[in-house]
């Protein structure tokens, strides 16, 4: 994953009103402006075009579009000037040109007044948390690895290509409020994509996954 530092110099908006409903007006107009904001929506489509897929596979055509809506990780807090302290979302860019398409995310954490991170994160659909694509990363690559033997023994190329949520499995635990799901995420080679069927299962404090290493299905590189 990539990760870039911005310090941002955004118009600030200053609270007039302790109502309720004021207050909820106000955080709404600072959310906007710093969704708004022209550094963030530039530094968003440049994380996409960061994407493993779009740098294993180039096109100097294609071409770039967010989604308007944001995902939420993180509530947003602003301080008294209308400056983020606090928060994270997921967006997700929609991404064509020389016969692909693909949906490509970018995380966005505020680490404190004026100072964001934006990080590349798993294209596709994922349910997966950045924390949790963090985690999972090198086990989901290990596992497709083995599952292909030493056919690729010295290659140095392996990245995530697609994630697809699957589904729930049931509803959730009795201790958790999140349902067990699954998911197939596609890990391109130097030679070979491996599809890797991929397991969550919520706990009180921690998601646990493994691989269903006997369904991983594995062709040539661009032939799956």
């Amino acid at each position: 994953m990539a990760f870039k530092a911005v310090l941002l110099s955004i118009f600030a908006v200053t609270m007039t009103s302790t109502a309720t409903l004021a207050q909820a007006a106000d955080s709404k107009e600072n959310r906007d402006k710093l969704l708004s904001n022209p550094v963030i929506r530039q530094n968003v489509l440049e994380g996409a075009a960061d994407s493993g897929v779009i740098v294993e596979h180039p096109c100097a055509s294609m071409d770039y579009v967010a989604r308007p809506t944001v995902f939420i990780y993180e509530a947003l807090d602003f301080d008294e000037e209308g400056f983020a302290t606090k928060g994270a979302w997921k967006e997700t860019i929609d991404a064509k040109g020389c016969g692909m398409t693909r949906i490509l995310n970018v995380a966005v954490i505020v680490e404190g007044p004026r100072k964001l991170h934006f990080a590349t994160i798993f294209p596709g659909n994922t349910h997966a948390g950045v924390k949790l694509q963090e985690d999972t990363l090198d086990y989901a690559i290990d596992a497709a690895l083995k599952a292909g033997g030493a056919r690729e023994k010295d290659c140095k190329v392996h990245y995530i290509k697609d994630t697809q949520y699957l589904g729930d499995d049931g509803p959730p635990a009795p201790t958790t409020t999140l349902a067990p799901w699954h998911e197939l995420w596609t890990i391109e080679t130097c030679k070979y994509v491996y599809l890797v069927p991929m397991k969550f299962r919520p706990t009180p404090d921690r998601i646990d996954f493994n691989a269903d290493t006997a369904s991983i299905k594995i062709g040539p590189r661009g032939a799956i």
